[in-house]
């Protein structure tokens, strides 16, 4: 009998791959997902929280930022890009179009807009019962608004009061549990005479912002972040202010224009019983005082304790005599003296400030401002200079300070002395002519031996009358003496001219003379002339001169 024979192939055993060859296969599947065509989304297959979320901040990114130079938003130019952005995302679909109809918190926002009935009575209905925003641009809010708050002001989240009509009657006593932000202001003698000091307080326990301008009335407001008061140095009494600066700890912004009144010339302003009272403001990050004179700054300051790394902001209006200037450097000495401050900018209008290198346009500074006088601002800077950390000033830029027409050389090397010996980047602008002389005079009392980068911009596209190659004698003798051996980079910036071509080759000599390490940054633009030419004969031409 034959055997019988297994005709079944043997079973061949997988073995598992060596990990760099699944590594490959990893890779390969990756890339080949990788070069797949997306499959497009419909707008329909996001979810409607998504939609609402990005509908709400395609809106309010609309907002106008803050301005440094005016510390306060402006309510009524907000709601008006609002409505417009409202209105365009509408048009985009028919679920755009929804979503928007059906956003009860952007309606609230825009309920200072309708100047009708109907059309407030709309915006109510598609609110529902988000606190409204009661503002408008330019002018006070109309009747129907004006009578809704009356009756309802627990529905009012933001309130413009700006017109003639008799608001502190109405708000004085009055509670507003969901008021957010209060504009105040009296917009003629017949609404401010009728201010009451002793008229019963405003409840606002959810304030936040608070602007008075001509006009003050009595509020509790424990949470609020930032105050403005803006002329109001006639109703509100310096006792009075430091009574609600005591009751607002949350207070993360203060700005006092044309309030504070001169101890000097109002002594009987500033209550002797107040001497001593200290208030203690943790949260402060920025204080602006305008419009003040250098005593008021020091006795106001003498009142508070806030934190040394908040920005100051202080104009004066008068030109003050060098002691004040001092004392102001002594009142504010704790504040110059933060380590983080190691960039000192002064311009041609009577402004100093000291900040940190490379910090965003809202971080905290120092910042004086004088009266228009660009001879006046080095006076200020020697006064205040001793309360500087020493050799804590690497960047300093003069702007237009050094302008042949207000140059006072002395002057500006009595206030650089302190400050020149740490400074490392030295920025100059040229409209005029170009003088370095308390950089390049060989004898002159300040030395920079820490300076590693100097800037030079010129702002006019057309060189200007007088100016020629003389003004850069100072600077190729420097080069030669110090800076082909101290300078790391020399940065040109601004508009070409002939002149400073023809200098700047000689000044690339000096350094290849010396082997300097000294590298040229030219980013200078060139300035050219369209002439549109039409010849008697012959089409029209245009070139360049």
């Amino acid at each position: 009998m034959a055997e019988q024979t297994d005709m079944r192939q043997p079973e061949v055993q997988e073995v598992p791959d060596e990990p760099a060859s699944a590594l490959t296969r990893l890779r390969e599947n990756d890339h080949k997902a990788s070069q797949r065509s997306p499959v497009p989304t419909s707008i329909n297959s996001i979810d409607d929280d998504v939609l609402r979320e990005i509908v709400f901040w395609a809106v309010i990114a609309h907002d106008p930022s803050w301005s440094s130079e005016i510390p306060v938003p402006m309510p009524g130019k907000t709601i008006h890009l609002r409505a417009g952005a409202m209105y365009r995302l509408a048009l985009v679909s028919r679920r755009f179009k929804e979503t928007v109809y059906g956003h009860a918190i952007l309606w609230a926002n825009i309920a200072g807009l309708p100047k009708t009935v109907d059309g407030f009575n709309l915006v109510l209905q598609r609110s529902r019962r988000v606190p409204l925003t009661l503002v408008t641009n330019w002018w006070g809010i109309s009747e129907p608004q004006y009578d809704f708050a009356i009756k309802h002001m627990d529905r009012i989240g933001t309130l413009s009061a700006a017109s003639d009509r008799d608001w502190h009657s109405f708000l004085s006593g009055r509670s507003a549990p969901a008021l957010t932000a209060l504009y105040l202001e009296a917009v003629s003698s017949k609404s401010e005479a009728g201010v009451k000091l002793d008229s019963p307080a405003l409840d606002a326990p959810q304030l936040r912002f608070l602007y008075m301008r001509n006009s003050y009335i009595p509020i509790v407001a424990p949470r609020l972040e930032e105050l403005n008061l803006f002329q109001c140095a006639k109703l509100l009494s310096p006792a009075r202010l430091l009574d609600i600066l005591s009751s607002t700890p949350h207070l993360r912004r203060l700005s006092l224009t044309s309030t504070l009144p001169p101890t000097r010339t109002n002594p009987k302003r500033w209550m002797s019983g107040e001497a001593g009272r200290e208030i203690h403001l943790p949260c402060l990050e920025q204080l602006y005082l305008r419009y003040v004179r250098c005593d008021t700054v020091v006795k106001f300051m003498s009142h508070f304790v806030v934190p040394s790394e908040a920005g100051i902001e202080i104009a004066l209006n008068v030109l003050e005599e060098v002691s004040q200037i001092q004392a102001v450097g002594q009142a504010l000495r704790p504040f110059f003296s933060q380590p983080s401050y190691d960039s000192l900018r002064i311009r041609e209008d009577s402004y100093m400030a000291l900040s940190t290198r490379g910090s965003l346009a809202d971080s905290p500074l120092i910042l004086l401002r004088g009266p228009s006088r660009v001879e006046h601002i080095f006076d200020y800077i020697k006064e205040l200079a001793p309360f500087f950390l020493p050799r804590h000033i690497t960047t300093l830029d003069l702007g237009l300070t050094c302008e042949a027409r207000s140059y006072d050389g002395e002057k500006v090397q009595k206030a650089l002395l302190r400050i020149a010996p740490s400074v490392q980047t030295l920025s100059v602008e040229v409209r005029e002519r170009l003088e370095l002389s308390f950089l390049t005079d060989e004898l002159s009392w300040v030395k920079f031996p820490a300076l590693r980068t100097l800037k030079i911009n010129w702002l006019d596209q057309v060189q200007k009358k007088g100016r020629g190659r003389k003004e850069w004698d100072g600077l190729r003798a420097w080069m030669k003496r110090v800076g082909a051996k101290q300078l790391e980079t020399l940065y040109l910036d601004g508009w070409k001219h002939p002149d400073d071509n023809w200098c700047l080759a000689r000044i690339k000599e000096t350094l290849a003379e010396q082997k300097s390490k000294c590298e040229i940054v030219d980013e200078r633009g060139e300035f050219h002339m369209l002439i549109d030419y039409t010849p008697v004969f012959g089409p029209p031409r245009v070139f360049m001169a």
